[in-house]
């Protein structure tokens, strides 16, 4: 039987949404489950706004960066009258006790996939597609090796917040409850968007230009998936919206970081090596964290910060990307042009 929680998140949603999220859903192959979202648009050019709509303002399908394709949000599955998704709520349901009693056994100590397999029953491709899932879930996984779960060798960290949480099923709805479900301002069809409009403020932009030419010159050094997660914050900010433009803010963080130093382990983690690396001092890295929890506190807890905190995640992250696509290379241009010292005699 379905939850009250359910029931209101698809009546909010409506039927269109459900019916897009069920095919995509039952024409995802592979492992993890994923589909080539730009051939399902071609296939159903009808449905192209919808798609989007759930993908950049529902946030129900994200890229997966195990393979290319995307994949539906963990909590999604609670909408789909599919059986497999139906079967994979179940196994997270599962799970989600062995998570609670390892984390009291390992604490923040890295553990194996393979721990886990070995104690939960069933077949071992439904449940690495259920742990699969509940990394997006706030709460349960917070740092991953490389390829996780399917990769060789694959670890992962539990979240001490797993103590406070009752059982996988809950923990999946809350997603609902917190972007939806808002007791004290109640979603209509209209503003279902969990991002927040606040008033526009045409001054917190990356560029007040258009013209791609007249952009700095370390715009130009940024790759293409970086220019544009770049365009598609600034299209929030020129709406007004808050919260999408900080998560995207922490996407770009975290995609450079890795970048530099691949992905390992947590975060936080990463960040020090980073740091160790020397593309950011001890203290600045520290900013960029900040940062990068104000994106995850938009994500993971409905936080909607305000407009001086956007501004700051603005220039912090333009600071950062100057510091390394336009400052670095200058100083690299400096010292080559920087005739060396004659060797003493």
């Amino acid at each position: 039987m379905e939850s009250n929680v359910v029931i209101e998140t698809k009546k909010i949603l409506g039927k269109e949404k459900l019916e897009v999220l069920e095919m995509i859903f039952g024409e995802m192959t592979g492992s993890p489950l994923s589909i080539n979202l730009q051939r399902f648009k071609a296939d159903h050019d009808d449905w192209i706004e919808l798609i989007e709509n759930i993908e950049s303002t529902d946030q129900l399908i994200r890229s997966n960066d195990i393979q290319k394709g995307h994949v539906l949000f963990g909590s999604t599955l609670l909408l789909l009258d599919n059986q497999k998704a139906k079967d994979l709520v179940n196994v997270i349901n599962d799970i989600f006790p062995w998570l609670k009693s390892a984390y009291k056994k390992f604490l923040s100590e890295p553990i194996r996939v393979d721990e886990l397999l070995k104690d939960i029953q069933g077949d071992p491709e439904i449940t690495l597609e259920a742990l699969n899932y509940m990394r997006d879930i706030s709460g349960l996984i917070h740092g991953t090796t490389a390829g996780f779960p399917y990769g060789q060798d694959a670890k992962f960290y539990i979240s001490e917040a797993v103590l406070k949480r009752k059982g996988g099923i809950e923990i999946l709805e809350d997603y609902f409850r917190w972007h939806y479900l808002n007791p004290s301002k109640p979603v209509t069809l209209s503003s279902s968007s969990r991002m927040a409009r606040h008033k526009k403020s045409s001054d917190i932009r990356f560029f007040t230009t258009e013209n791609i030419s007249e952009r700095p010159e370390w715009f130009n050094n940024l790759d293409q998936s970086q220019k544009k997660m770049i365009n598609e914050i600034d299209e929030a900010l020129k709406s007004g919206l808050c919260a999408l433009p900080v998560m995207g803010v922490r996407a770009l963080i975290e995609y450079e970081v890795i970048k530099k130093v691949g992905d390992q382990g947590s975060f936080r983690t990463r960040l020090e090596e980073f740091s160790n690396k020397g593309y950011a001092t001890l203290a600045y890295a520290e900013h960029i964290h900040s940062v990068f929890d104000t994106g995850s506190a938009a994500i993971h807890r409905g936080h909607i910060p305000n407009q001086d905190d956007v501004k700051t995640c603005i220039e912090v992250i333009m600071h950062f990307l100057k510091g390394i696509y336009d400052f670095e290379q200058k100083i690299n241009s400096l010292k080559n042009n920087t005739p060396r010292r004659n060797p003493s005699p």
